[in-house]
């Protein structure tokens, strides 16, 4: 990054608010599943980027979990 580009506004203090650092391509391949019994729901879902083209300098994810409990009444 040529942060002669910036000087003057300070932008390149801050990369968040630069445009270019925003966006981008993600594909995304996740595996799931639930269970249910009586009147609670358990579920667990995980997985893991096929495909990351960020733009700038984001951060890469290596994978992914997530989970959740419901109680139905």
């Amino acid at each position: 990054m040529d942060k002669s580009a910036y000087i003057g506004n300070g932008a390149w203090l801050m990369p968040d608010d630069n445009p270019q650092n925003d966006g981008g391509d993600v594909l995304n391949m996740l595996v799931g599943g639930s269970y249910q019994y009586h009147g609670y729901s358990i579920g667990v879902e995980g997985g893991i980027p096929v495909y990351q083209n960020l733009n700038g300098i984001q951060l890469r994810n290596s994978w992914y979990l997530n989970a959740g409990f419901q109680a139905m009444f």
